[in-house]
């Protein structure tokens, strides 16, 4: 399968891609239940927090395949380590900012409303109920 982003952009909402010696790697934005899954994990050392990030690649990935994933994590047994997969990692899951490319949020249809519906509009001390 040859990569094309717009189709997994298509089929997966905001995706991020990176290149790791020469091989191209993709993750989406994973869902509730998978940040869930990795909020829970042990982070105690190094060593979880790679475990972790490691689990949740094999959940979020969207090109390669997982077992193409997992073989390449066999040739490079750090690959989770290296910055930029971190960083692709970290944008998928909401860590990290993306850049200004990426899609637009649909905007909410009622506004939120403010905690207090006598308050003054400006915020003025001097409205009858701000005394």
């Amino acid at each position: 399968m040859d990569l094309d982003l717009e189709a997994l952009r298509q089929k997966h909402g905001r995706v991020t891609h990176v290149r790791y010696n020469g091989y191209d790697i993709v993750f989406r934005r994973p869902n509730a239940g998978e940040a869930q899954m990795y909020r829970t994990y042990p982070m105690d050392t190094g060593e979880d927090r790679y475990q972790a990030s490691a689990a949740m690649a094999q959940f979020i990935v969207v090109y390669p395949s997982v077992e193409e994933l997992n073989a390449l994590h066999e040739e490079y047994p750090f690959m989770f380590a290296n910055e930029g997969v971190n960083d692709a990692l970290s944008k998928a899951m909401g860590v990290r900012e993306e850049k200004k490319d990426s899609r637009p949020l649909e905007q909410a249809k009622t506004p939120t409303p403010s905690a207090s519906r006598r308050a003054s509009p400006t915020g003025s001390p001097s409205a009858p109920e701000a005394s």
